[in-house]
């Protein structure tokens, strides 16, 4: 275990950031991106695209777009390979 921005982390865990700063680790990435969303005011956003990294698929962004869509039915959801090597997933809002 270690500790990051006080956070206590295990490994196999999964950390999210906004804006650089951690503010969410969970065992899962969907659980791990909602509570992100949680704590963003979506009603000013109207697009969140989701860029899959190299050890995703487009698959799993597919599932993880289905379920930010049931909860947020207003925001409008793309999925991108952005082929980054270091992050499963990288979420845009605008």
């Amino acid at each position: 275990a270690s500790t990051l921005s006080g956070r206590n982390i295990c490994a196999g865990e999964v950390m999210g950031f906004l804006d650089n700063e951690l503010v969410s680790v969970g065992q899962d990435y969907d659980g791990t991106l909602l509570d992100i969303l949680g704590n963003i005011e979506t009603e000013a956003c109207e697009l969140l695209t989701i860029y899959f990294g190299q050890e995703s698929s487009k698959k799993q962004a597919e599932v993880l777009a289905e379920r930010i869509g049931g909860l947020y039915p207003d925001l409008e959801i793309e999925i991108y390979d952005g082929g980054q090597p270091h992050y499963q997933f990288i979420i845009s809002l605008e």
